[in-house]
C-alpha cells in the first residue's frame, strides 16, 4: 500500500472517531467560555490582545498567539461556541497528517504508521481534538521541535535552531511547561553537537526564532510594566519557598506517568493495571537498547531519549504536579518510543509476528477507553438553553449596561465565563460577580432536581426563578439547572 493510500485511511478514520456527536458532546466550560469572551471583545473593540490565557495558577497571562490561531475559526462559524470544537478537530487532524510525514521521511515508515495508528484510538488525543484548550497544541509543538533539534544535528543548518526557537515561543503561549524543552535542547546540542553549543550564531538564531512569537506578548508586557512577567516572578518565589504540598514522587513515578496521557488505565481490568508499568520499563529499556545499536533507528532515538529523560528529570527537580496537561509534550514523546519499540519488533524480531502481541495489546487497551473520551461534564446545548432564559428576560426588560452573573455548578470551579460569552454575542456586557447577592443573575446547576429555593441574605434585593430546565444528557452530570434573577426592590 502506498504512502498516500495509509494517509487517506488514517485521517479518514481519525476524522470519523473525532467528529463523532460532536455538536453535543462537546465540552463548553469557564476556559473555553474565556477564550471566546476575550477573542469577541477583540473584534467589538478592535483592540488586538496582547496576552493570552491566564494560567489556574498564579496570576500571570501567557502569549496572545492561542487567540491567533483560534479567531479565524470564529468568524467562519459566525461566533458560534462550536467554533471552537472544530479549530480543536481540524488541529488534530493536522497533528496525525503531520507527524506521519515528519516521522516516515526521519526515521521510517513502519515508526510513522504505528505512531498515527496509535494517536488515531488515543482517547487522549481524541479529546484533545474535540475542544478547545490551549494546552491541547502541546504534542504538535512538541512533535516539530524535536524533529527541528534532529535536522539541526544532522544538517548544521541555523534555519532548523531558528525554528526550534519559533517552535519553543509559540510552545510557551500554550502552556508554561513547555519551556522546559529549552534545557532539554540544550543537553541534546552538548551530547550529539557539542561545538555548536559554544557557537555564537547557534543561539542569535534560537533567540531571534523565541522572540519573534512572543513580540505581541513582550509589546503588552512593556505597556503595562511588565505585570505578567513580574507576577510570574512572584509565583516563582512563592513555589520556591514554599513546602511541598504532597508527597514526593519517585524518578520511577516521573518516568512512566507520561505513559499514562495516552494510555489511560482507569476502565482497564485490574490485571492490566498491575502490568503497567512493567510494559513501559520494557519499552523503556528496548529503547535505550536500540539506541545504541548500530540500526539507522538509533540515531533517532537517542535524541527522542534525551528530550524524554531531561523532560522527566526536570519534573522531578520541580515538582511538578501530576496533572495531565503538565505532561501533554513528554506524554506524545512517549508514543513515539513505543512505536519506535514496536516498529523494532516489526522489522528486526526473529519472533516474525511478535509485534503483533504489543500493539495489539495497546489498541485494546486505546479502543476499551474511547466511550470515555466522549463523555462530557457539561455539554453545549446546556449552556446555550439556559443563557436563553437570561437574553429573552434581558430583551423583555430594562437592565444596566453591565450584566453580572454567578455560577454554582458541581462540575468545576469557574466564573461562567462560558455563559457570559453567549451573553455578549447577543449584544450584552457582562461580568463574573465575586457572590451570588451581588449578581443580576444567578444560574445552579445541578446532578438532581432537587430544588434550591435560593434566597437572598441582602433585604434589598427580591430574588425570582425565571427558568428551570431539566436535561437528558447522556454523559453529562450536570441534570438539571435553575435561572434566578436578583434584582433590586
Amino acid at each position: 500500500m502506498n504512502k498516500t493510500s495509509i494517509i487517506i485511511i488514517l485521517l479518514i478514520i481519525a476524522l470519523g472517531l473525532r467528529i463523532y456527536d460532536i455538536n453535543n458532546t462537546f465540552g463548553f466550560y469557564g476556559d473555553q467560555g474565556r477564550d471566546l469572551l476575550d477573542i469577541i471583545r477583540w473584534f467589538k473593540t478592535g483592540n488586538i490582545p496582547l496576552t493570552g490565557p491566564s494560567v489556574s495558577v498564579g496570576d500571570f497571562h501567557l502569549g496572545p498567539i492561542y487567540y491567533y490561531l483560534i479567531a479565524p475559526f470564529l468568524i467562519i462559524f459566525q461566533y458560534h461556541p462550536i467554533a471552537g470544537a472544530y479549530f480543536a478537530l481540524f488541529y488534530g487532524m493536522i497533528f496525525i497528517l503531520v507527524s506521519f510525514l515528519l516521522i516516515e521521511r526521519l526515521i521510517d515508515k513502519p515508526t510513522a504508521l504505528i505512531f498515527c495508528l496509535l494517536v488515531t484510538f488515543s482517547p487522549m488525543a481524541i479529546f484533545l481534538s474535540r475542544v478547545n484548550w490551549n494546552p491541547n497544541l502541546q504534542p504538535l509543538m512538541t512533535i516539530l521541535l524535536i524533529f527541528s533539534a534532529i535536522q539541526f544535528i544532522r544538517s548544521n543548518r541555523f534555519l532548523f535552531i531558528f525554528l526550534s526557537g519559533v517552535l519553543i515561543g509559540m510552545g510557551v503561549q500554550f502552556h508554561y511547561t513547555f519551556l522546559s524543552n529549552i534545557l532539554s535542547l540544550v543537553v541534546a546540542l552538548l551530547i550529539f553537537k557539542t561545538k555548536a553549543v559554544l557557537h555564537f550564531k547557534t543561539w542569535t538564531f534560537f533567540l531571534i526564532g523565541f522572540i519573534i512569537p512572543l513580540l505581541p506578548f513582550f509589546i503588552g508586557q512593556i505597556q503595562n510594566n511588565f505585570l505578567d512577567i513580574t507576577n510570574l516572578q512572584i509565583y516563582l518565589e512563592r513555589t520556591k519557598d514554599a513546602k511541598s504540598t504532597f508527597l514526593f514522587q519517585t524518578l520511577i513515578d516521573r518516568l512512566f506517568f507520561p505513559f499514562y496521557v495516552f494510555f489511560p488505565t482507569p476502565n482497564l481490568p485490574w490485571f492490566v493495571r498491575f502490568l503497567a508499568v512493567p510494559i513501559w520499563l520494557v519499552v523503556l529499556l528496548s529503547v535505550v537498547l536500540i539506541s545504541f545499536s548500530k540500526i539507522r533507528v538509533a540515531f533517532f532515538s537517542k535524541i527522542i531519549l534525551t528530550f524524554f529523560l531531561v523532560g522527566s528529570l526536570q519534573s522531578m527537580i520541580a515538582r511538578t504536579n501530576f496533572y495531565h496537561h503538565y505532561y501533554f509534550n513528554l506524554g506524545i514523546i512517549s508514543v513515539l518510543l513505543v512505536s519506535i519499540y514496536i516498529a523494532y519488533l516489526y522489522q528486526h524480531a526473529r519472533l516474525r509476528f511478535i509485534w503483533i502481541l504489543p500493539l495489539s495489546l495497546l489498541l485494546w487497551w486505546e479502543i476499551d477507553s474511547i466511550p470515555k473520551s466522549l463523555e462530557t461534564n457539561r455539554d453545549l446545548k446546556i449552556v446555550l438553553e439556559t443563557t436563553q432564559f437570561i437574553v429573552n428576560d434581558v430583551k423583555s426588560s430594562e437592565y444596566d449596561p453591565a450584566i453580572g452573573i454567578f455560577v454554582m455548578s458541581p462540575a468545576t470551579i469557574h466564573q461562567g465565563f462560558e455563559y457570559r460569552y453567549v451573553l455578549e454575542k447577543e449584544g450584552s456586557n457582562t461580568f463574573s460577580s465575586s457572590r451570588p447577592d451581588s449578581a443580576d443573575y444567578l444560574i445552579i446547576e445541578k446532578t438532581n432536581n432537587k430544588s434550591i429555593n435560593f434566597k437572598s441574605a441582602d433585604s434589598q434585593r427580591k430574588v425570582l426563578k425565571i427558568g428551570d430546565l431539566s436535561f437528558d444528557t447522556k454523559f453529562g452530570v450536570i441534570k438539571y439547572v435553575e435561572v434566578y434573577k436578583i434584582k433590586k426592590i
